[in-house]
């Protein structure tokens, strides 16, 4: 009687898929963009209008930053320095800074970026103020930041050319005057023949308004009230008792 032979089949080796190519860097910045999403402005003592700060932006980016793997290096390309008296015994420094930022990718594509800072400073902290300021410019522009995000039905009324999701004229316009009054309150704080800093603008504000800081700061009558108040060298009660 015949003997059988038994063939043993190997099982099959499973072809692999492949590998997704690495994102180029415009890639990245979109991806980032879209991950990121909106970075509302912050309210800070002794800063009388919100602002997005280099602290919020950077820790804001960082994680998605590190999650598509781009890299920013910078390259201070000027600094300029200047001083002059305030007072008799103190001397501000102004440092002024161009710097050029390089995006790459894990692709190894990149992508510059340059941005300008301005920072007054009392010591010798003023050149690092003014890099962290062009960093801040940098990342809130390269990945088109907004302030706040479009509701669904308002980005697609927008787009479909529905005019009921925009702005009445007098919204757009209640806005633009309270941008003019907060960037007039700033240059009253500056200038040196003023006695005000922001804190004491804060506390003035508060006080007039009675209401909350993020209120008053975006109304244009109220930001008027205080504007005339520190023109008319007014103070805020707390202040005189102290």
């Amino acid at each position: 009687m015949a003997e059988k032979t038994f063939v043993v089949e190997e099982p099959a080796t499973p072809t692999p898929e492949p590998e997704a190519p690495p994102m180029n860097i415009i890639q990245c910045i979109a991806a980032i963009s879209d991950s990121a999403g909106a970075l509302a402005p912050e309210s800070k003592p002794g800063v009388p209008f919100p602002f997005r700060g280099v602290d919020g932006t950077v820790n804001h980016f960082a994680p998605y930053l590190n999650k598509y793997g781009v890299v920013v290096l910078p390259t201070v390309l000027s600094h300029d320095l200047s001083s002059r008296e305030i007072g008799p015994s103190k001397v501000l420094k102004t440092s002024k800074v161009l710097v050029q930022f390089t995006f790459y990718a894990p692709d190894m594509t990149s992508v510059t970026v340059t941005t300008a800072g301005l920072a007054d400073d009392y010591s010798d902290r003023g050149a690092a103020q003014a890099q962290s300021v062009a960093y801040r410019i940098a990342l809130l522009q390269t990945f088109h930041a907004p302030t706040q995000m479009m509701e669904p039905e308002q980005s697609s009324s927008v787009g479909a050319g529905n005019d009921t999701a925009a702005a009445p004229d007098t919204v757009k316009a209640d806005n633009s005057v309270a941008a003019q009054q907060r960037a007039q309150i700033g240059a009253l704080i500056k200038a040196t023949d003023n006695p005000y800093d922001g804190e004491m603008v804060n506390a003035l504000g508060d006080e007039l308004t009675g209401k909350s800081r993020a209120a008053w700061m975006s109304s244009a009558s109220d930001l008027k009230k205080v504007v005339a108040a520190i023109n008319a060298g007014q103070v805020a009660t707390a202040a005189v008792a102290a």
